[in-house]
């Protein structure tokens, strides 16, 4: 999968499945914390989503994002922490899946 198409099914996990803040993924977004490759996982943060999609584990997705690209794209859309915007208060999921296509598209020449 290309960068944007890895954002673009974090986004539709997120809007599909659900989102979380303050964890990777979670067993339920009042649950309890789990890794975001776990089977039974109900809802991910931003970065948890982008490793669930490309089948990453977290070590992978930080020292090997050259093989999908995503999360370093991500970050450099955001200019900062992937993880530190998406626990933000305030921040909602609808906010969070919008920016994940919104860089997507800049990744794919559209506008943002």
């Amino acid at each position: 999968m290309s960068p944007a198409e890895v954002l673009e099914a974090a986004a539709d996990l997120i809007e599909s499945r659900g989102w979380c803040q303050g964890r990777y993924a979670a067993i339920a977004v009042d649950g309890g914390s789990c890794g975001h490759l776990h089977p039974e996982a109900t809802c991910w943060c931003a970065e948890g989503a982008i490793g669930r999609v490309a089948g990453l584990t977290l070590w992978a997705l930080w020292q090997l994002d050259g093989r999908c690209g995503a999360l370093a794209a991500m970050r450099d859309y955001l200019g900062r922490s992937v993880v530190t915007w998406n626990d933000e208060k305030g921040r909602t999921a609808e906010e969070v899946a919008r920016e994940l296509r919104a860089c997507a598209a800049k990744l794919r020449g559209g506008a943002q």
